[in-house]
């Protein structure tokens, strides 16, 4: 389950993944790009354009089996306190 949570968001929404770290930690523009390379019931871990390690606290403690309805939350919590619009229309809860 991992291996493919880690795969769907670093090819499918890695425009979200430096949102993450620039809302959640309180980062500014400079990061440029994320990849996510570890997840867990309370804390991401990103490696921030190409080389700093960074945990990012989920908003609750959640299972994994629930974590895309939390990392949905948390993307669209990032793009509307940053004032960044949704590019593309996207099938998951993020457009409801």
């Amino acid at each position: 389950m991992m291996k493919e949570i880690l795969e769907h968001m670093n090819h499918e929404h890695k425009d979200v993944l430096p949102l993450y770290v620039r809302h959640f930690n309180n980062r500014g523009e400079e990061v440029k790009e994320a990849e996510l390379l570890d997840v867990n019931e309370e804390e991401m871990t990103l490696k921030v354009n190409g080389s700093e390690e960074v945990k990012v606290k989920l908003t609750k403690k959640t299972k994994l089996e629930d974590l895309h309805m939390e990392l949905v939350k948390m993307a669209k919590m990032a793009r509307e306190a940053l004032g960044i619009p949704r590019e593309v229309p996207c099938k998951h809860a993020e457009e409801k």
